[in-house]
């Protein structure tokens, strides 16, 4: 399911499919989230631990999986560095106008019967006539 949340940030980076960062391109195809580092002979560290693919674009992966970290493009003794975050809303609800309405409903219906087993739980008592001497 889907949420707006989901939406803001499809629509965040649909506006920038290409963000230029420092010598580092970030690029979004099919929610595959990549870095593109621009110097020559670059390779790429992530907290401190040089990646072994000396490619200059590194694949972070699906979005879906919440890539995160501090990445730094290393070309000769220029360092570039981008944090990136990626947080996506997997176990949203869609709030439509079906679902608050069910909402509605199923609230309404389940006072409607809380009311009624009160009134048939306080009504069942019966008084016996006072018996006063005169």
């Amino acid at each position: 399911m889907n949420c707006y949340l989901h939406f803001t940030w499809l629509l965040i980076l649909a506006l920038s499919k290409k963000v230029i960062c420092n010598n580092i391109d970030v690029e979004l195809k099919n929610n595959k989230l990549s870095l593109k580092c621009n110097g020559e002979n670059s390779f790429w560290k992530h907290e401190d631990l040089q990646l072994m693919d000396a490619n200059k674009t590194l694949l972070l992966g699906s979005v879906w999986d919440d890539p995160r970290g501090q990445y730094i493009c290393k070309e000769g003794s220029k360092e570039h560095t981008i944090d990136v975050f990626v947080r996506m809303c997997q176990n949203c609800v869609e709030l439509d106008f079906g679902t608050i309405s069910g909402f509605i409903v199923a609230d309404i219906i389940m006072i409607s019967l809380i009311a009624m087993a009160v009134y048939c739980v306080s009504g069942s008592e019966t008084r016996r006539p006072a018996r006063g001497k005169m």
